[in-house]
């Protein structure tokens, strides 16, 4: 089972891994929330050639069965003055301990996400949050008190690449639908030039933490929450996303349920002429799911893989060394157990940030 709920999502991966049947109606419409979760449902019916109805029954159905876990929006801590870092773990845990140890992590306040890994050096993954090192060196010795932790890696992000993938290899043509003025944003998303120093107050950081839960929300009802008009709201939203704040508002897929495996890519580059090459030619590939993390520390890249099997992994593999062997210092893939936790947004981090913007207000 699976489920999702405001404190963050769980996916339990392979182990509980079942495929379910569906058609090319099902996957355009499945493509096209990855894509852009907001588009409307005028635009959905000229891409699937379904009635409305036909198309929130579809869409009932893959929520139900668990194909699509919910939905949210990418917000960009790193452009709101927050830090981001990923924690990896290697233990002398027990299988047991482990479980233990990942489930009380979860009650971080600023974490973002725990993955467990099947291969490689480390047990654990943890993405957190933290407003300054202070406050990182405080979660970090709570993380290292509760286990049986042999070593520990930090990565701090540098910077965040992210395009909508498409494992499902099907074509929306989602661009050449969408509008200027269509309230899914799709058009200020995908032509954005984002500003060195954005523009954020409260009222701004409000929208975010309602959209990070529920991005499909109407702009009617999302006005009422934070108490201004719709077309205040479309605004601000319109802002956030040409400032590269709002980066995607998307379907959280399953990829598992499809007959898919997960996969974690670490590169280490001495040869950083070649980064923005390599950056762009892994947000190229299929396989590739959540974008390409930049990081600070001993591993600079990061990138998420879905792969259909062993042979589909060694191709993404040997097409990446053929092409940049010469830049990479090291890299190693390591398979995904479990996602066991993860909350793009959480309530943690939007207190900061708010209280972030009151203290650099003008007295």
């Amino acid at each position: 089972m699976s489920e999702n709920s405001d404190d963050g999502w769980t996916i339990f991966l392979p182990k509980e891994r079942r495929e379910v049947e569906l058609d090319k109606k099902d996957l355009l419409i499945m493509q096209t929330l990855s894509e852009n979760c907001r588009t409307t449902l005028p635009v959905m019916r000229r891409i699937v050639g379904l009635s409305k109805s036909s198309i929130l029954n579809r869409i009932e159905r893959l929520e139900r069965i668990g194909v699509i876990r919910g939905y949210s929006t990418i917000v960009n801590i790193h452009r709101l003055g927050l830090r981001m870092f990923s924690v990896l773990i290697s233990s002398n845990m027990t299988l047991n301990e482990k479980i233990e140890f990942g489930r009380s992590c979860e009650k971080i306040p600023s974490l973002n996400q725990v993955l467990t890994f099947q291969t490689g050096p480390w047990d654990l993954m943890l993405r957190l949050y933290a407003k300054d090192n202070r406050y990182l060196d405080h979660i970090l010795t709570q993380i290292t008190a509760k286990g049986k932790i042999a070593d520990l890696e930090i990565l701090e992000l540098d910077d965040w690449f992210f395009l909508p993938i498409n494992y499902l290899q099907v074509e929306t043509h989602l661009d050449n639908h969408c509008t200027k003025s269509d309230t899914s944003f799709q058009h200020i998303l995908r032509k954005r030039k984002p500003v060195l120093d954005p523009r954020h107050d409260i009222k701004d950081i409000r929208i975010l933490g309602v959209l990070a839960k529920n991005p499909r929300i109407s702009l009617s009802h999302l006005g009422e929450k934070a108490g201004m008009s719709a077309d205040a709201v479309k605004d601000r939203i319109a802002r956030l996303a040409d400032q590269g704040i709002i980066g995607h508002f998307f379907a959280n897929l399953d990829p598992y349920m499809l007959g898919l495996s997960g996969y974690v890519l670490f590169v280490q580059v001495f040869d950083r002429s070649r980064m923005k090459q390599m950056i762009e030619f892994l947000m190229r590939q299929p396989q590739m799911q959540g974008g390409v993390l930049k990081y600070t520390g001993a591993w600079n890249l990061q990138a998420f893989l879905v792969v259909k099997d062993v042979m589909d992994l060694r191709a993404f593999e040997e097409n990446f060394i053929s092409h940049f062997g010469g830049s990479i210092h090291k890299y190693l893939i390591a398979q995904l157990a479990e996602q066991t936790y993860y909350s793009l947004f959480p309530a943690e981090i939007q207190k900061v940030a708010e209280e972030s913007i009151s203290e650099h207000a003008p007295r």
